[in-house]
């Protein structure tokens, strides 16, 4: 174990250098590719740069450390209860809880949260909410419905939203004895109301259509913040698989209209984007969590739940973060397309239809 720990340190402070390398060359060799099975769809120099100038389109490092001040200071509020929350893995056995709650904190869970708070108040309704709530009363009916597949879904959730006053009282959550559990849904509510205008967006798309590029585009347009843009991101993927016991085939909505993370078709399509979101924001807010996160991320999908589609993911998140964090503080004024120049040019081009 002592030897495991020592690698990961070893990993994390070799990541943590790479800020002054020069060529994005470099970070091809820090680490070996997956399998072809698990290769991004898209290509990962053009992808994390693009990322990065989407982030901080000025180059100053200053602008970043500004957000991750304000994210560190968001995440402190959200400590104060969720740290009497359990929030942590569930392992069958005492040695595995034992290195889960040694290496995970209940701040894992909200890293996308505390993006998001800086966000302006939704004004068109808590939307979330009412799919979640419409879902929820259809599946109960029939449980095989296939609402992914459903063109007219939208109009049908804003109908039972007008109809039915789908944007909930919050103050309801005083009600709850658990003053914790109390302010875990009163947060829960108000992450819903202003994820929601993206939300609406998505569901109006095609069914995998919208890549990673555009996706991020889209959200700092509509809240003029690319990283509150990026957490509401996040905090939709994680959200979307959470599909009230419905299959997450037939039930993940939003994640059905997101471009697939990899080449080759794979069984949760939800699960994979999830996890690259959450790991890619997490070490853009803090790139020196790389060997931390390396470990978690290896412990719990290849070790324990030997799911390497979710450890791929994990893998791209951080990846992409590091390179995309790269970009974001060394290369203010030069392109994408001059940085990554054996790019091919034409994949690009389905990233820039109308918004």
């Amino acid at each position: 174990m002592c030897k495991i720990i020592s690698v990961f340190i070893l990993t994390n402070l070799l990541w943590a250098q790479t800020t002054n390398v020069k060529e994005i060359s470099t970070y091809k060799a820090l680490s070996q590719e997956p399998p072809a099975k698990y290769q991004l769809a898209e290509n990962y120099e053009m992808l994390s740069c693009r990322i990065g100038k989407i982030l901080n389109p000025s180059g100053r490092e200053h602008n970043v450390q500004q957000q991750r001040r304000g994210y560190q200071k968001n995440i402190r509020s959200i400590k104060k209860w969720s740290d009497k929350l359990d929030m942590g893995f569930e392992y069958k056995n005492w040695l595995m809880n034992k290195i889960g709650s040694l290496t995970t904190s209940s701040k894992d869970f909200f890293v996308s949260d505390a993006l998001v708070m800086n966000g302006d108040s939704a004004k068109n309704g808590n939307f979330l909410h009412a799919l979640k709530s419409y879902k929820a009363e259809e599946f109960s009916k029939n449980k095989k419905k296939d609402f992914i597949n459903d063109k007219d879904l939208y109009n049908k959730v804003k109908a039972h939203q007008g109809s039915k006053g789908r944007n909930f009282d919050s103050s309801a959550y005083s009600q709850i004895e658990d003053k914790n559990m109390a302010a875990f849904f009163k947060h829960l509510h108000s992450m819903e109301a202003l994820a929601s205008p993206l939300a609406e967006w998505i569901i109006q798309q095609p069914k995998h259509s919208i890549s990673p590029v555009r996706l991020l585009e889209k959200a700092s347009n509509i809240y003029g913040d690319p990283w509150v843009g990026l957490g509401v991101i996040g905090w939709i993927t994680a959200w979307t698989v959470n599909s009230e016991g419905i299959p997450r085939s037939r039930g993940a909505v939003l994640a059905s209209r997101m471009a697939p993370i990899y080449k080759q078709p794979n069984q949760d399509h939800a699960g994979a984007l999830y996890h690259y979101w959450g790991y890619l924001t997490r070490i853009l807010l803090n790139p020196l969590d790389y060997g931390r996160l390396s470990f978690v991320s290896f412990g719990y999908e290849m070790v324990y739940q030997n799911d390497p589609q979710d450890y791929y993911a994990d893998y791209w998140g951080m990846r992409s973060a590091i390179l995309a964090n790269y970009i974001m503080t060394n290369h203010a004024g030069k392109s994408c397309d001059v940085l990554v120049p054996q790019t091919n040019n034409e994949e690009l081009e389905s990233d820039k239809s109308v918004h």
